[in-house]
């Protein structure tokens, strides 16, 4: 499962993070995605955890290889507020920040992206919805 969601991941940076939007000025959404999955530097993890037990671990240890680790939740029992509040007070905690780490998330039930192109078919290779917790270093979005 591992391996199907870090290639949808994959796809979807690359048709829909890298290219360039309107609404950014001509930018892509996320210039960099495409070239931290190319070079190695994202990690996939399973699973969020018991009171985001996983989170926090790889908080703790964080790999100093990568910019970013990735935890996916599959069918995630908890609704996309309730994901996004924990989320919220997981940033507001200094020992993160001291730590140099921010939390994003995704929840299948959150709405589209204004920047992704409807008209653009995507084909999913996972068949069951997922959530995703982004971990990376403040240092690299700043």
């Amino acid at each position: 499962m591992k391996d199907l969601i870090r290639e949808e991941l994959r796809i979807w940076t690359v048709d829909a993070l890298s290219t360039v939007h309107p609404q950014f000025s001509g930018m892509p959404a996320c210039p960099y995605a495409s070239k931290a999955i190319v070079s190695d530097k994202v990690d996939i993890e399973s699973g969020f955890g018991w009171g985001y037990s996983n989170i926090q671990r790889t908080s703790r240890n964080f790999p100093k290889d990568k910019s970013i680790v990735i935890h996916y939740e599959l069918s995630p029992s908890m609704t996309a507020k309730e994901m996004h509040e924990d989320l919220d007070r997981l940033n507001s905690e200094k020992k993160f920040s001291r730590r140099n780490l921010w939390f994003i998330g995704f929840h299948p039930d959150d709405p589209d992206p204004e920047f992704i192109d409807d008209e653009e078919e995507f084909t999913p290779l996972v068949d069951e919805p997922y959530a995703l917790i982004f971990i990376q270093r403040l240092t690299e979005l700043d």
